[in-house]
């Protein structure tokens, strides 16, 4: 993924490899915020192998990445003379990535007037056959564990559907939003005043927010999938 400078305006956000374009909630696309999750193929999201049977590494489930102009610069101040010329300045954004891979987690809960759960092991150097389904080479624990590709290709869709948007937030005026989570996710990773620098929000924004929101993904689908076992992780990373 990568931002760049086009004819004097905002920058503009692309992914390498995908067939993706933003979109805006900009009549002149001149936005200050974008995220996406461009959907997996089918073909994309089955193991790499020229034999049916073959051992191989799942690929990821998706890849999500946001690009946006933060309301403080570096220093966790207000931009000197203004936003305007810094948002032309590609090198002043920011960018995230992160990865949603399948592996197994082993879960204990326990109760004491909340539910709690800890994760008891991790393994994520898994290694997949496929012939209908995609299954572990080797039971894990005693279980064998399968993953079909339709219920991949539904969440890689779920996935772009939901990360898919695009916000202006312009100080001083309106702010636009396209996309139902983008004001969700904007404030995860903003705050509550994504054009004014507040110096004490503290931790849990930027790169933190944005892991949050993505675990919390990853939760969701483990659970809907497995109670007892979770069945994706997720890598963060900023760009």
């Amino acid at each position: 993924m990568f931002i760049r400078n086009d004819s004097g305006h905002l920058p503009a956000m692309r992914i390498s490899g995908a067939q993706w374009n933003p979109p805006s909630s900009s009549p002149n696309g001149e936005d200050t915020f974008w995220m996406a999750a461009p959907t997996k193929l089918p073909e994309t999201l089955q193991i790499g192998r020229t034999v049916v049977g073959q051992n191989g590494s799942m690929p990821p489930l998706g890849e999500i990445y946001v690009a946006y102009f933060p309301s403080c610069n570096d220093d966790n101040k207000a931009w000197e003379f203004g936003v305007i010329g810094n948002y032309r300045n590609a090198s002043n954004w920011r960018i995230f990535k992160g990865t949603l891979n399948i592996c197994i987690q082993t879960l204990k809960a326990s109760f004491n007037n909340s539910m709690t759960t800890q994760i008891v092991d991790t393994r994520e150097d898994l290694r997949w056959s496929r012939e209908y389904l995609s299954c572990l080479s080797e039971p894990y624990k005693g279980d064998k564990y399968c993953v079909g590709s339709s219920d991949m290709v539904q969440w890689s869709t779920l996935l772009e559907r939901n990360f898919k948007g695009a916000a202006t937030l312009a100080p001083g005026g309106d702010n636009y939003f396209v996309g139902q989570w983008t004001p969700l996710v904007v404030d995860d990773i903003i705050g509550p005043t994504p054009t004014t620098c507040n110096a004490t929000l503290g931790p849990g924004y930027g790169l933190e927010g944005f892991t949050r929101r993505v675990n919390n993904v990853a939760i969701s689908i483990s659970n809907a999938y497995d109670p007892i076992h979770d069945l994706l992780g997720a890598w963060l990373t900023e760009i």
